[in-house]
């Protein structure tokens, strides 16, 4: 696996982790972040690469919180 494949999957992984430990379901997180479920559970396993704007959205990032906190936050 190279490394820019080997960066999706673990960013994926961490995602899925957040989410799993904040008990949302991957339509609950997609609802949020205003994406489409599937691009979650593929962007989870490493089979899309991410935008900034995607990965801020998931993350809850809305420009006045810390964007290094590593939780996922709602908006």
């Amino acid at each position: 696996m190279d490394k820019s494949r080997l960066l999706l999957f673990e960013l994926g992984k961490r995602i899925r982790s957040l989410r799993m430990a904040q008990k949302l379901s991957q339509e609950e997180l997609s609802y949020r972040a205003d994406l489409h479920r599937m691009y979650v559970g593929m962007l989870e396993r490493g089979e899309k690469n991410f935008t900034i704007s995607n990965l801020a959205k998931i993350s809850g990032y809305s420009g006045d919180t810390d964007p290094h906190s590593g939780k996922l936050t709602p908006q």
